[in-house]
């Protein structure tokens, strides 16, 4: 009998041994499965199974590793992009296997054992991973839809203080957009207007990192596509998502002043019609004229649920962020762009420019 089961051995796989099957072979049980899905810090948990668990065994072990000069396009194993790679199983305790591998652990046991004990460590060892923030460029392609694809990007993080860098009154108008963003299937505009460099973008990046929702942004350069019979079918691909436009004064201008872009109607569609009910979409539009310039149409009630004029900082903010960035100077109602590009050293020769906005990594 045991030479039958020693024989019984050679059907299992050689390199990446099957713990479930290893466990039916070991203990001639039918076992449970706790499957769990995420990175983990492997030497940590090894630590503690030996620490907490001393009588717990490596039964299993299988490593992988490559030469500089391997080739992952042409060899096999293409999965296995980092340089090294390793697997192993324990035996925790009898009926009690864990199978560790890339990004997944499985403990394997029979149904009558209790195992939160294996799971507590587990859950102890997982890597806390930062979230990264990003946004879908639109971009033209000749794939995908007849002329527009998206391609994705990182952005840095946005400073979380608000306070600091936008005038008192923008506060409220920050929560009230911050809350409808947020919101599941609702539609409607958002419109940020106000001269250049008062933190338009800034704004929209911060809203990227703290609203967790896909961001479908759309440069000015491609603005009229709006317009084009192509848009809306490219568009209903992004159910519940927010789309951004920045610097659309033209395609925004009232319909009274000459503008026949057509883009006024989908917006309106898109915003509080027919459309609206079926994609969903959350609108943000940028601009830099005034308010008194785009389509009336935009601003009705119900359809534009929030709108903010940035204006200059007025002079408390920029005297607080003056002494935070060691500018000499005697503070006056100034944009951001205009205070950020001021270095400690105020004067033609040393004015060291700092980027806000996107930034794409």
């Amino acid at each position: 009998m045991e030479n039958d089961k020693n024989k019984n051995l050679y059907l299992l796989p050689n390199e990446d041994l099957d713990a479930g099957r290893l466990f039916m072979f070991m203990y001639n049980e039918i076992y449970c499965c706790y499957d769990f899905r995420g990175k983990y810090d492997e030497v940590l948990l090894k630590k503690e199974i030996s620490e907490k668990f001393p009588e717990a065994k490596e039964i299993h072990r299988y490593e992988f590793e490559k030469a500089d000069d391997y080739d992952a396009e042409t060899e096999p194993f293409q999965d296995y992009v980092s340089g090294q790679y390793s697997s192993f199983i324990f035996e925790l305790e009898k009926m009690v296997l864990m199978d560790a591998s890339r990004n997944r652990i499985c403990i394997y046991y029979k149904k009558q054992i209790d195992i939160r004990k294996y799971q507590e460590v587990i859950k102890g060892c997982v890597k806390k991973v930062e979230k990264k923030h990003k946004f879908n460029l639109v971009v033209n392609s000749p794939y995908g839809h007849p002329n527009l694809d998206v391609e994705e990007f990182d952005i840095k993080k946005q400073d979380d203080n608000i306070a600091e860098h936008y005038n008192d009154d923008f506060l409220p108008v920050n929560e009230r957009i911050v809350n409808f963003l947020k919101e599941d299937k609702k539609s409607g505009l958002i419109i940020l207007h106000g001269k250049h460099g008062t933190g338009k973008t800034s704004y929209i990046r911060y809203l990227i990192s703290h609203v967790d929702r896909k961001f479908i942004y759309l440069p000015s350069f491609l603005a009229n596509d709006i317009s084009s019979p192509h848009f809306i079918p490219f568009i209903k691909d992004y159910r519940d998502c927010i789309l951004i436009i920045e610097d659309c004064e033209e395609i925004l201008k009232s319909r009274k002043a000459g503008n026949t872009s057509g883009a006024i109607e989908n917006l309106l569609n898109l915003g509080d019609g027919l459309l609206s009910d079926a994609l969903f979409l959350k609108i943000i539009c940028t601009f830099n004229t005034d308010l008194k310039s785009i389509d009336q149409a935009l601003l009705r009630k119900g359809r534009l649920k929030g709108r903010y004029e940035f204006k200059e900082l007025t002079t408390d903010k920029v005297q607080h962020l003056f002494q935070k960035n060691n500018i000499r100077e005697v503070p006056k109602p100034m944009t951001l762009a205009e205070i950020y590009n001021r270095a400690e050293d105020f004067s033609d020769d040393n004015l060291e420019v700092k980027k806000i906005g996107f930034e794409l990594n």
